[in-house]
């Protein structure tokens, strides 16, 4: 019975204490996590940073779009600097005319002529296009011309 008493107390000192396999354990999941937790906050920043970006170009492309589509005419104005004043980009606008329209909606009389404005987003640096909007308006030149 001695022994067996004996024995308790030593198991009872060693369950009091962590071994040194369980501190090595308990730091490898703990570092882990920690590992996971900034490889999240590493691309979520990095997926904020491109959202930004695609929502400045998208807000300079729609910007340039009310500015041209507002204008009389078929010649595209150049954008004056108050209102579209980005260093970094640029604005190209082309008119042309509408060649997939279904046939029952074209040469109908009366109908003024449909125009696809074409307004590109360029790097003002290198010149490739960044991003593009094409939109399909009236042509009213005819008609003004007409009066």
């Amino acid at each position: 019975m001695k022994l067996f008493g004996k024995l308790c107390r030593q198991n009872q000192r060693h369950t009091n204490a962590f071994t040194l396999i369980e501190v090595v354990v308990a730091m490898a999941i703990l570092s882990l996590g920690v590992v996971g937790t900034l490889q999240l906050l590493t691309s979520s920043q990095q997926k904020l940073a491109d959202a930004r970006e695609k929502w400045e170009r998208t807000h300079l492309l729609m910007q340039a779009a009310e500015y041209l589509l507002l204008q009389a005419g078929d010649e595209a104005p150049s954008i004056p600097l108050d209102f579209f004043d980005s260093t970094q980009y640029r604005i190209e606008c082309r008119y042309e005319d509408v060649t997939d329209l279904p046939e029952e909606l074209s040469n109908q009389e009366g109908q003024l002529p449909l125009k696809t404005c074409k307004i590109e987003l360029l790097n003002a640096k290198t010149g490739e296009t960044v991003d593009q909007l094409a939109v399909d308006r009236f042509s009213y030149a005819d008609t003004v011309a007409e009066e």
